[in-house]
């Protein structure tokens, strides 16, 4: 008995000394990185305060939108008579849709939606297909650039038109693209 009783002394006094040794790397672990973070690495520079930065939106003007269609509001801090902007409509849009009236020499007369106006009146739209009007119906049947597409297009089309350049307030502008729908 007393045989057994040294052996489990001799285990205990094993494994206290494992944990003591586990304990002790742990502890050095510790003590190192607390001198790399406080001495080594030293204090964090404070950076300088960062100023919020506030998007300007563009006028109409530098925008390049038209004129027609829009709706006027007077500015109660200036007094003077200016366009709506709003979330819904912004001072750029690209593309409108409708349906063709009437298929010229690269000229196309659309019956436009309205959508490209402050007013949101449907007006006549005079379209003008470049060489690099991309034109080609919407699950892409035929696609062809220019002139070419224009034999695929007929009267009473509902097409979507893409502009080169911002089509708010404008009754003519020059197309980037044209789907048929």
């Amino acid at each position: 008995m007393t045989d057994n009783f040294k052996s489990q002394i001799f285990n205990l006094s094993t494994n206290l000394k494992r944990i003591l040794i586990i304990a002790l790397v742990i502890i050095l672990i510790g003590i190192g990185l607390a001198v790399y973070f406080v001495w080594i690495a030293g204090p964090v520079a404070e950076r300088p305060p960062v100023e919020p930065i506030v998007p300007k939106i563009p006028t109409l003007e530098e925008a390049g939108a038209g004129v027609v269609g829009e709706i006027k509001i007077i500015d109660e801090e200036t007094g003077q008579e200016e366009s709506l902007i709003t979330a819904t409509f912004p001072p750029q849009i690209f593309s409108t849709g409708g349906t063709i009236s009437e298929i010229k020499q690269k000229l196309l007369t659309v019956a436009g939606s309205g959508s490209n106006f402050a007013d949101g009146t449907p007006r006549t739209l005079t379209v003008t297909v470049t060489d690099d009007t991309l034109i080609f119906e919407a699950n892409l049947r035929f696609q062809a650039t220019g002139e070419d597409g224009l034999k695929y297009l007929k009267e009473g089309d509902k097409i979507v038109i893409g502009g080169q350049g911002n089509i708010r307030g404008k009754t003519e502008f020059e197309a980037a693209y044209i789907k048929k729908l």
